[in-house]
């Protein structure tokens, strides 16, 4: 019987209940739910203490308001029932049977109390409940698939992936033969077991294993429940990280949707969901709309923390990011001043959030041509990558590259050579699969071995960069212009004029599809 057919029969009931006498008031739907939740968790209690004959009454008094509420094919009504038939049967086990029961429940709870701070010992203690249980109840039971769920779990917080991929598929095995099709705990087995096929890179899999939890807390829970807001993040994140832009976009805007029409609603989730969604937006080229979703996390910000906390820098920096690539320069500089002054100040911060913010900073002073500003930035930045990372961490290459751009602005060109070409080798060993950044650096280079007359050395790293973007990048991506256009100027210093126009054409016909304002001039 579903909920409004219940509803349809208590109001036959009543009206004849009324014409023979007045009636008892019935509780509303809200406190029988109460009681349902209060009589569930006391008999919980009662057999996590080993007492399941006193656990049977309020069991069995749980499971009866939970066909009624909820009606007997509900998840909520089939937990109840299933939590009255283990005191029902606990009760009709022997006194050495109902020990090593109680001895298995013990070893679950040490292992959800040690998981955070002594992952070993959580395992340790997990695997052996899970063997009681197998023992006492079988294999293929729910408990025993609620402890290959805390394994995985375990697994995934000690970055096992592959043991947290096969004890969640072990959950989800017994889990489907068991639970009604809309039961959370098969959400929960499936958002897992798409966490750890992400770690694993196993992108095709996490993603459908994402969105089937997703579905199944959809179809069983209410429309703001914080598992759907959960799942949606996980599946939102892992789209962000392998670059699918739009798709994260769509998550995170049904994220913020559910926070907002929360009640009450909790300002500092919808800020974090602002702040994601700014971020998506400001990779998929989005400024205006990344600038608005970042304004208003700050805002938020602002008003629940005290002016220097490190969420505000955070949100600053983000902020800055997208001025800077709408080429508001003077408020991007504001942003990022203020990020920084912040995180000198927070104790104990790592030191990596300060470079950050001073290789940003730094940028905003390159476009506004304040470059020994820029070049002092830079220069602290590179310190403090090299003191915090191992010598071929990409983010020292970073500052190497973005302190040779300023040294080139400054006509420094021996200088910036040097950090160009130790930027490019740190690229090479740390990241051989990211091209485009390869590229980038054999660009600059390029440009610097130009300004330096190394004609022969330019034309081999102009020439490397442009085939390099040819295959990584769509035909028209200004990218390619830069290199043919830095091509076209070596060409023209070699009197190969033909080929110079060549460069040129290629590179205005690009400029012309791709960019809305003029290209750059030759040096």
């Amino acid at each position: 019987m579903n909920r409004h057919q219940l509803w349809f029969g208590l109001v036959l009931i009543c009206t004849l209940w009324v014409s023979e006498r007045p009636s008892a008031a019935q509780p509303p739907l809200a406190e029988k739910a109460k009681q349902r939740d209060e009589l569930g968790a006391k008999a919980d209690a009662l057999i996590q203490e080993g007492k399941f004959a006193a656990a049977i009454e309020p069991a069995d008094a749980c499971a009866r308001l939970s066909r009624g509420i909820d009606g007997p094919k509900h998840w909520r009504t089939f937990d109840a029932e299933q939590r009255l038939k283990l005191a029902e049967m606990a009760k009709g086990f022997p006194e050495d049977k109902q020990q090593k029961l109680r001895d298995a429940m013990a070893a679950e709870a040490e292992a959800k109390n040690a998981e955070t701070a002594k992952p070993q010992d959580a395992l340790k203690l997990a695997q052996t409940a899970r063997d009681r249980y197998c023992e006492l109840l079988g294999e293929e039971t729910l408990e025993v698939a609620r402890i290959w769920h805390l394994i995985g779990r375990i697994d995934l917080g000690m970055n096992n992936a592959n043991g947290a991929k096969d004890a969640n598929k072990s959950a989800l095995k017994i889990r489907r033969k068991s639970l009604p099709v809309t039961h959370p705990d098969l959400g929960r087995s499936l958002n897992n077991l798409g966490f750890a096929q992400s770690n694993l890179g196993d992108k095709t899999s996490a993603i459908d294993n994402y969105q089937k939890a997703i579905r199944i807390w959809k179809a069983g829970l209410s429309a703001n429940d914080p598992l759907i807001v959960m799942g949606l993040n996980n599946l939102a994140a892992f789209q962000n990280s392998i670059q699918e832009y739009e798709e994260a976009k769509k998550s995170y805007t049904e994220i913020l949707a559910i926070r907002q029409q929360t009640l009450p609603k909790d300002p500092l989730d919808i800020a974090q969901s602002l702040f994601n969604l700014g971020d998506v937006q400001n990779s998929l080229r989005e400024y205006e709309a990344a600038k608005k979703s970042h304004a208003e996390a700050l805002d938020i910000f602002r008003k629940a923390y005290r002016k220097d906390h490190p969420n505000i820098a955070t949100s600053l920096n983000n902020l800055g990011v997208v001025q800077y690539a709408l080429r508001e320069y003077e408020a991007a500089k504001k942003s990022h001043t203020e990020a920084l002054d912040i995180r000198r100040k927070v104790p104990l911060i790592d030191r990596s959030y300060v470079a950050t913010s001073l290789n940003n900073l730094g940028l905003v002073q390159h476009a506004l041509r304040e470059y020994e500003a820029a070049k002092r930035n830079h220069t602290e930045a590179l310190d403090i990558r090299r003191k915090a990372f191992s010598k071929d961490h990409p983010d020292i290459a970073m500052s190497l590259n973005n302190l040779g751009l300023v040294q080139d602005s400054l006509r420094e060109y021996e200088a910036a050579k040097r950090n160009h070409t130790e930027a490019l080798d740190i690229f090479r060993t740390a990241l051989p699969k990211d091209q485009k950044k390869i590229a980038a650096s054999l660009n600059n280079l390029g440009n610097v071995q130009y300004s330096l007359r190394d004609y022969e050395a330019a034309n081999q790293s102009y020439t490397e960069a442009l085939a390099i973007r040819r295959k990584a990048l769509p035909k028209d991506h200004p990218d390619i212009a830069m290199s043919l256009n830095g091509l076209g100027n070596v060409q023209k210093s070699f009197r190969e004029y033909e080929a110079a126009k060549q460069s040129y054409t290629d590179a205005l016909a690009i400029y012309r599809k791709a960019l809305p304002v003029a290209p750059p001039t030759s040096p």
